[in-house]
């Protein structure tokens, strides 16, 4: 089969390892990378070609996938222009800014039956495919309670992405672990409590590093979220710590271990070693998705629904009430 050509958009820090992820993905071949400043462009050392200009590059290099790494209230009028000319797009999370601009785009998508993959790729790690798998086999019984933790130090001392975001933690991390929530148990996401806290202590100051979460999840489940980037260590992975309670039993997820405490206090323990950066197998099932003509997990009218969470959340917080979804 033809191998998918892509390109870069985009050479931030992330951008540049998004290349250096492409350039290795047997299933595709990475044709260019691009971004308008020529010292990102001279800190990218493959053998690809280069640009300046997007036009040209996808006039001369006509890829089939454009990997857009653009600052978030970029990433649809850049995608949508892409999509006109018959791009398919693989978008970093978040989708954009915006909840109202987020469903007009997804629902633009829907109308035109065209696929547009979201970057959420903490669903890809060994250890959270292990554990859906083992929820899929009925070990916990039905899923009652859902909680998880994350505590992380994460100094930003450039300001460049992290300054510029209004819910730091919610925008660029707790968007993932919703994702997880949504992945893990099959439920969405029915009421949202969200209270943020600021972080004197670090470089965020008043900026909200810190959020809790309560939501009422469908098939009767509740979700409880504890997360901070301002910690003075990191206690967790960057993908948290995870208690799923059922009516049978208990199952952890912790770095690339899953537990299982059962109501006779035995316990099962599963390992599931990191198999590398999850954007490959992001971009592999994205790959597949395109080429069997069908769309991929995370694709923009399933990633809509942990993004619609997320914001939700961020207006919970900023009005101090619930909020139904």
């Amino acid at each position: 089969m033809k191998k998918t050509r892509y390109l870069v958009l985009g050479l931030g820090n992330y951008g540049r390892s998004w290349a250096y992820v492409a350039a290795k993905n047997p299933e595709g071949e990475l044709v260019a990378v691009v971004d308008r400043s020529e010292e990102a462009l001279a800190l990218v050392d493959l053998p690809v070609a280069k640009y300046t200009d997007l036009d040209t590059a996808v006039a001369e290099q006509k890829p089939d996938v454009v990997i857009l790494v653009l600052p978030p209230h970029l990433h649809i009028p850049v995608a949508r222009g892409l999509m006109e000319k018959g791009i398919t797009v693989l978008c970093e999370k978040p989708i954009c800014s915006d909840l109202k601009e987020a469903a007009d785009f997804t629902a633009w998508c829907a109308e035109q039956g065209r696929p547009c993959g979201i970057a959420e790729n903490y669903r890809y790690r060994p250890v959270m495919r292990g554990a859906k798998q083992l929820l899929l086999d009925g070990v916990v019984g039905k899923i009652r309670r859902v909680n998880c933790r994350f505590t992380h130090y994460h100094p930003d001392y450039s300001m460049f992405y992290h300054g510029s975001l209004k819910h730091p933690l919610l925008n660029d991390v707790t968007v993932h672990h919703l994702d997880l929530a949504r992945y893990l148990t099959g439920a969405e996401p029915l009421t949202v409590t969200c209270t943020e806290h600021g972080a004197p202590h670090c470089w965020y100051q008043q900026r909200p590093a810190s959020a809790e979460i309560a939501s009422e999840m469908t098939e009767d489940i509740f979700f409880a979220y504890n997360g901070t980037l301002a910690s003075p260590v990191s206690t967790t992975d960057w993908y948290g710590d995870w208690e799923i309670m059922g009516d049978k039993a208990v199952l952890r997820i912790c770095g690339t271990t899953v537990t299982l405490y059962t109501a006779e206090n035995e316990k099962q323990v599963w390992e599931f070693p990191d198999g590398g950066d999850t954007r490959a197998p992001l971009l592999s099932g994205f790959i597949r998705a395109l080429q069997e003509n069908t769309f991929c997990e995370s694709d923009i009218r399933d990633n809509y629904k942990t993004f619609r969470w997320m914001q939700t959340a961020a207006q919970s917080a900023e009005c101090g009430e619930e909020i139904k979804l």
